[in-house]
């Protein structure tokens, strides 16, 4: 690669280094995505959690379920943003801890969760149909949640970019619930339950009415800022598939399908009992030196090909000439380690006829191209053939 291309190259990726740095600082830092606290996107939650910071109440974002269990047993109202995210073994170890005595009357705010979810937080509140219309709003407040909201959004998310839009409404529609039991029905739509509560679980049937675009429609804003804020600080779940203490206290078999185990626990004991049995036979490591033997040819052949591949040639004239050198010397019975000049001299005089092609030859000069070098290798063979001809 040339120096003018290498800089034009360093030149491009500095200026794009600094233009993206510019872009960054510009923006403003923080993670895009649905409900993330920090993003000011449509689909972001910034707005509220600034409103809330403001009113006195402290949010706390949490990416680990170890660290929102923590905060649920101080008291704290967990927000959990993508609750159908959590595995099976999660979703127990909240429900675990939002049962103990620790908890201290911490509650727990599910946005959108699906059936499985349901059954271990919420057993009596039940998934019934889907809401794909962004303008679908739900009405009334029939629980004692103390919202003070009449009407607040029931659909998908939206966003201005046709592209997005669709991406929210595909991945994050609004869900509707039957009742039983216990549950209470909070918000309406087309007589189902959009918002319902059991117990200290509430269950959000849309995240519209946390984003930043649908903050003010409606009753939303009264709706996310009361259920929030009731005195205590708010945890802001956002489950992470990275999160290092996810599934808590499983183990590599608990990874393994059930149909598996009985097949894992039959080999276990025939395993161990062979390893025991041929255990003495497990000797100490012996060293034992190999012996490699590389014929010379080859040898010759790959160092050859080592100096074509890096354009040495110079290189391999000289140990051609070297060796020629070496061997009619020691042909003509002359000082096989004297210098090349005194080789030469020695060879010339052994050999009068051929003394101006000896010079010519045997001494360094430049070669230009892999032709010329397998030409002065041709030569040099024919020379010495001459040589032990005329002797």
């Amino acid at each position: 690669m040339s120096s003018r291309k290498k800089v034009l190259i360093i030149t491009a990726a500095s200026l794009f280094l600094l233009f993206s740095m510019i872009w960054i600082l510009l923006r403003g830092f923080y993670i895009s995505g649905y409900l993330e606290p920090s993003s000011p996107e449509p689909q972001g939650s910034r707005a509220l959690v600034t409103v809330l910071r403001k009113n006195g109440t402290e949010v706390t974002e949490r990416r680990s379920v170890r660290g929102a269990v923590k905060d649920l047993e101080k008291g704290n109202t967990l927000l959990i943003t993508s609750p159908s995210t959590l595995s099976r073994r999660q979703l127990a170890y909240l429900e675990e801890h939002l049962q103990s005595d620790t908890a201290k009357k911490g509650r727990i705010v599910l946005v959108s969760p699906n059936q499985q979810v349901l059954s271990i937080m919420a057993p009596d509140i039940w998934p019934a149909a889907t809401v794909d219309d962004p303008d679908a709003a739900a009405q009334g407040e029939q629980c004692m949640l103390n919202t003070r909201a009449r009407r607040i959004s029931a659909g998908s998310p939206t966003s201005h970019r046709k592209s997005l839009r669709d991406k929210l409404i595909k991945e994050y529609p609004g869900v509707l619930f039957s009742v039983h039991g216990s549950a209470n029905a909070c918000f309406l739509h087309d007589s189902q339950v959009s918002v319902a509560k059991q117990g200290r679980v509430v269950v959000v049937g849309s995240g519209a009415p946390f984003t930043n675009r649908l903050l003010a429609s409606q009753d939303n804003a009264a709706f996310a800022l009361n259920l929030l804020s009731q005195g205590k600080p708010v945890t802001w779940y956002l489950p992470s598939p990275d999160d290092p203490s996810s599934d808590p206290g499983s183990s590599v078999v608990d990874y393994l399908p059930s149909a598996i185990n009985p097949f894992v626990d039959g080999l276990t004991l025939p395993v161990l009992l062979l390893l025991i049995a041929s255990w003495h036979r497990l000797g100490p490591v012996v060293r034992e030196p190999l012996p490699v033997t590389v014929p010379a040819a080859e040898l010759t052949r790959s160092r050859a090909q080592l100096m074509m591949r890096f354009r040495q040639r110079e290189r391999a004239a000289h140990e051609l000439r070297a060796k020629t050198r070496r061997e009619l010397v020691t042909l003509l019975g002359g000082p096989a380690s004297a210098s090349s000049e005194e080789q030469i001299a020695f060879l010339q005089k052994a050999s009068p006829k051929n003394s101006g092609r000896l010079r010519e030859l045997l001494t360094d000069s430049p070669i230009k191209n892999n032709s010329e070098l397998r030409q002065l290798a041709e030569d040099l063979i024919h020379l010495e053939k001459e040589t032990r001809r005329d002797r």
